[in-house]
This record gives structure tokens, C-alpha cells and sequence, in this order.
């Protein structure tokens, strides 16, 4: 029941406007960093080409050299991340909706599988625009260019004390065209896990007004970007491929676990709820 009420739920949430609104424009910000890219380089010798995926929208090796992509990423993110699921439980819970899904499923199994798709549904959204990207940048640009936009060859010992500064560094040696799609996936999953705490926020605390529950995953985000100043937890640190800055990983593995646990813990405390009322 479990399995057949979160397929029902992503199938439903993949196809409202907030899912398509959030994905048309992320894919929007892919294609103008991807265009920008090919008109920037093209025609550039193999051995003056950076490498493909450092062009990537989501690499923060670019800042290096034009950090315009970034900075809208930033910006746009905050505001996206409830759009395109995060919010359908409060719309269920006034067109009463969740009392009739709960009746019929169970709180517990419709509180989980409603966590779940959302889950499953803003990481696909988050995920597949820079997915694209990769893809696209592999046909478009040489396979076999090494250049990194801070303009260090590989053998440079600065190139190398920032590669190993990488959160999955082992990957990218391996294969950095591997690590960028391991890397965009978790991207895509931290949002995701964003989302799935502000669904499990509004099974806990009903709002009156649903556009309260964007403010949750932005303020949180912005008082990261606050704290920066005097701690080293600026979430777009953590979640941007080629990261070369030293930073305490430990924070992001924290912060991930303590969402995780709300997320569980919250759900639980909300399906003994009388969902009813």
C-alpha cells in the first residue's frame, strides 16, 4: 500500500504547475550558462580548454571565472525549493482532501508516502536540468581537456591541495565526469530533504496560508549565509561540485542528519494526529 500510495503521489506531483514552474526555470538558467559556455569557447584549442564539467552551472570552480550562473543559483534556489511539492499537504489539508486519504490509507501510510514523493519529486526536479548539462557539455566540449578556471595546471601543487579539499574526493579522482553526476544528485537530494522537512513542518503546525511555508527552507538558508561570517556554514559551500575551499564537512553530514531526523520523528508525532479536525 505504502509503495502503490508514493508512485500515485509522484505520478500526481510530477505534472502540477509549482514542478514544472521550478524545472522550467532552473532548465532555463542550465541552457543560458550552457550557451554562454559554447559561445565563450568555441573554436579554443583542446590544450587551452577547461575541463567540461567545471563549466557545469552548479561548479563552483567557475567563480573563477565568471560567477554571474552562481550567483542567480543562490538566489533562485531559496525561493524554489517548496514550489514544486513542499507545499501540496496544506493544499490537501484545506480542500480537506488529507481526511479522506487518511481515512482511506491510514495517517501513517499517508503522511510517509506523501514525505516520500515529495522527497523523490523536488530532487528529480533539482536534478535533472544540470543532469541535462552534463550531458550536453560531454558532446559539446573535449573529453580529454584538463584546464581548471583558476588557471593551475593539474601538476601544480596549489591544483592539487584544492582537488583534495573535494567532499568526495576518492569519486573524482576515479572519474570526474562520475563525481559530477554522484555530485549533482546530492545537490538535487539535499533540496529534496528541504522540501520533505517543510511537508513535515505543515503536518505538524496547519498554516492558514500556504505561502508561510516557503519561509522556512529560505530563512534557514539565509541564516547560514548570515552565519558565514563568523562560522563556515554556508550551505551553497556544501552542496556545489569543485568546491576547493578547506570547510569542516562535518557540518553538512550534521545538518543532514538532524533533517533526517525531523523528518522521521516529525512524521511519526504527525500521523497520531486526528486528522479529522
Amino acid at each position: 500500500m505504502y509503495f502503490k500510495a508514493t508512485r500515485a503521489q509522484i505520478k500526481l506531483l510530477l505534472f502540477q504547475w509549482g514542478a514544472l514552474l521550478a524545472f522550467g526555470l532552473l532548465l532555463a538558467l542550465m541552457l543560458n550558462n550552457f550557451v554562454e559556455n559554447v559561445l565563450e569557447h568555441q573554436g579554443t584549442e583542446v590544450v587551452l580548454m577547461y575541463h567540461p564539467m567545471k563549466l557545469l552551472s552548479l561548479s563552483y570552480d567557475k567563480t573563477n571565472y565568471k560567477a554571474d550562473t552562481m550567483m542567480l543559483l543562490v538566489q533562485l534556489v531559496p525561493l524554489l525549493i517548496c514550489i514544486p511539492a513542499a507545499l501540496s499537504l496544506a493544499k490537501e489539508q484545506h480542500t480537506g482532501a488529507s481526511v479522506l486519504m487518511a481515512s482511506r490509507l491510514g495517517s501513517r501510510t499517508y503522511l510517509f508516502s506523501k514525505v516520500t514523493a515529495v522527497f523523490v519529486v523536488t530532487t528529480l526536479v533539482f536534478s535533472l536540468p544540470f543532469l541535462l548539462e552534463i550531458v550536453l557539455n560531454c558532446v559539446s566540449f573535449p573529453l580529454n581537456a584538463t584546464g581548471d578556471l583558476a588557471n593551475w595546471t593539474i601538476y601544480d601543487d596549489e591544483y592539487i591541495q584544492t582537488t583534495q579539499h573535494f567532499l568526495l574526493y576518492p569519486l573524482y579522482r576515479l572519474s570526474p565526469y562520475l563525481y559530477a553526476v554522484v555530485e549533482t544528485l546530492r545537490f538535487g537530494a539535499t533540496m529534496g530533504l528541504l522540501a520533505a522537512a517543510t511537508l513535515t513542518l505543515s503536518a505538524l503546525v496547519r498554516v492558514k496560508f500556504r505561502v508561510l511555508l516557503l519561509l522556512p527552507p529560505f530563512l534557514l538558508l539565509q541564516l547560514s549565509a548570515y552565519l558565514s561570517q563568523y562560522f563556515d556554514v554556508y550551505w551553497a559551500n556544501y552542496v556545489t561540485l569543485f568546491h576547493g575551499e578547506a570547510r569542516d564537512d562535518l557540518v553538512f553530514f550534521i545538518a543532514v542528519a538532524a533533517l533526517l531526523a525531523f523528518v522521521i520523528l516529525g512524521t511519526l508525532c504527525a500521523s497520531k494526529k486526528d486528522w479529522r479536525n
